[in-house]
C-alpha cells in the first residue's frame, strides 16, 4: 500500500544487517522484480537447502516434514 516507506524500512534494514549503504534506485529497480506471498512453494526451500548444503553452510539438509504439510 505504501512501497516508498516499505523500500526506505528495507533499506535501513538492508544497512543495519549488512553495514553497506544501497542506493534508492537499486532497490526501487528490484523492488518491481518482487511477489509477496504468504505461500512458501516446498520445492523453492528444498533447493535452497541443497544449495546451502553444496555452498558448505549446513553439513546436511534438515528434515522438512514437519514445515510443511502434505495434504
Amino acid at each position: 500500500k505504501n512501497p516508498e516507506e516499505a523500500q526506505r524500512l528495507i533499506k535501513a534494514e538492508l544497512l543495519e544487517e549488512t553495514k553497506s549503504d544501497m542506493s534508492p534506485q537499486l532497490i526501487a529497480a528490484a523492488w518491481k522484480r518482487i511477489v509477496l506471498t504468504a505461500e512458501t512453494p516446498r520445492a523453492s526451500v528444498e533447493k535452497f537447502m541443497q544449495n546451502s548444503v553444496r555452498a558448505g553452510f549446513i553439513k546436511t539438509a534438515p528434515d522438512l516434514s514437519k514445515l510443511f504439510e502434505t495434504p
